[in-house]
């Protein structure tokens, strides 16, 4: 079900803890004091500070931090795929489907025939041409 946690070198780490950092701040510095008119904290810029810091002295070490942060980001992933999946075949395929079912169209040709002997359609003869080039 999940993919396997690329492994990333020192420069991928440091990248890893600033931009981590950057966006904590952004995020919970500025955009939810914001938005639900909260007051703005100190608390996230100095998690920001921390995460830059620990970024630029010893990299390495945000390995586990990053293999935590990736597997929670897979398993949020994963969720949210098959939530907005099923959103998506309820609310555009299903409908379309009772829509033409109410219309009587039969697109697949499914319905049955008892006059037929079969129900296979011959295809087109292949030009051999075709083959030396495809696209």
């Amino acid at each position: 079900m999940f993919h396997e946690i690329p492994e990333l070198d020192k420069k991928g780490l440091r990248d890893f803890g600033v931009i981590t950092g950057v966006l904590f701040a952004v995020f919970f510095g500025l955009l939810l004091p914001w938005i639900f008119n909260y007051a703005f904290h100190w608390w996230p810029w100095i998690v920001c500070g921390v995460l830059i810091l620990w970024a630029f002295v010893h990299p390495l070490s945000l390995n586990p931090v990053y293999r935590v942060w990736t597997r929670i980001g897979m398993m949020i992933g994963a969720v949210v795929t098959r939530v907005i999946l099923g959103a998506v075949f309820f609310l555009v395929v299903t409908p379309i489907g009772i829509i033409m079912r109410a219309l009587g169209k039969d697109l697949l040709s499914k319905k049955l025939d008892p006059e037929m002997t079969t129900y296979r359609v011959p295809a087109d003869s292949i030009k051999t041409g075709s083959f030396d080039t495809p696209f």
